[in-house]
């Protein structure tokens, strides 16, 4: 599970100093519990300068706090781990809540997320107008019709927090959890061996993230298919997303690529004996020198065939 705070919650409501500490005392225990049960907090890289009061920013704020939460906070807030490292929204994505854009904010990043099948929850400043649980999130294609809508749980109590991280899944910290997590989704077929070229890896709870991102948006596509098999309005999105521009998160190899490594990229077919699949579409994991390949493009009827996560296959 990773968690986010949420910056909107900031909204200039601690006139008094005593107040916003009582409330960063609170974001800090929330925080110190979620990461005792293995659940990583992001921030976002503006949240400095979220303002607290009609004079003060976080930034400004947080040096007035005693000497120990001060250290927390400036160094949650400037180090982070930041969601914006590993964003799963474009910042031009149409994401609305409570009647308002919230795209490039922490509520739009945790959507984004669960829609994505990843578990995502929202942290929430006590008091603020944003203490509602779950909040919804549209995101649209136009003016009146949304592509898909997310209900995403939000706290900002320790209790209620930890009885969620009680209930939840075990959080992913070694190659077989990716495995575990990738079992639930059910609009893919795993080759056998396919986490093979992760044996001599180190584990990355960074790569882990992204390979069951990536794992995500191929489970969507997956299953965004009409009668006919054409594209939904929903898959037409996410391909647009995640498949074209210059940072797309998915891309074909090269040609010279494909001749010179062809059979690296090529796996024999799950069901069918005789018959192989050629998977040079791969996913990029950009924090380390690791591909997830995959048949490519979805047919009617068939899942989509993940055959490879692991070191370039083209690196040789």
């Amino acid at each position: 599970m990773i968690l986010i705070l949420n910056e909107l919650s900031f909204e200039a409501q601690f006139p008094h100093a005593s107040h916003f500490q009582r409330a960063m005392d609170n974001l800090l225990r929330m925080r110190q519990r979620a990461l005792e049960h293995g659940a990583e907090v992001f921030c976002g890289q503006t949240a400095n300068i979220a303002q607290v009061s009609q004079d003060d920013t976080l930034w400004t704020a947080v040096h007035r706090l005693p000497m120990e939460m001060r250290v927390a906070l400036v160094r949650w807030v400037s180090q982070g781990p930041f969601w914006q490292n590993e964003r799963i929204h474009k910042p031009d994505a149409w994401l609305v809540c409570r009647d308002r854009l919230v795209t490039d904010t922490g509520v739009a990043e945790t959507a984004a997320s669960q829609n994505l099948g990843i578990a995502a929850n929202l942290i929430s400043i006590r008091p603020s107008t944003w203490l509602t649980s779950p909040l919804a999130v549209l995101c649209m294609e136009d003016d009146e019709r949304p592509l898909w809508s997310s209900y995403i749980g939000n706290y900002w109590t320790v209790a209620d927090l930890v009885a969620l991280l009680e209930a939840s899944a075990p959080p992913v910290t070694n190659w077989r959890d990716v495995g575990r997590v990738a079992g639930t989704y059910n609009g893919l077929c795993f080759l056998e061996g396919w986490m093979s070229g992760l044996t001599n890896q180190p584990f990355s709870r960074p790569a882990a993230r992204q390979i069951i991102a990536l794992l995500g948006v191929l489970n969507e596509l997956a299953s965004c298919r009409d009668e006919v098999g054409q594209r939904t309005a929903k898959g037409r999105e996410l391909y647009e997303q995640y498949f074209t521009g210059s940072n797309s998160w998915f891309s074909d190899s090269s040609e010279t690529e494909k001749a010179h490594s062809s059979e690296k990229m090529t796996f024999p077919h799950p069901t069918l004996a005789g018959e192989y699949l050629f998977c040079p579409f791969h996913g990029k994991i950009r924090s380390s020198v690791l591909r997830l390949h995959f048949s490519w493009p979805a047919r009617p009827n068939e899942p989509i065939y993940v055959a490879y996560v692991g070191p370039k296959l083209t690196k040789h």
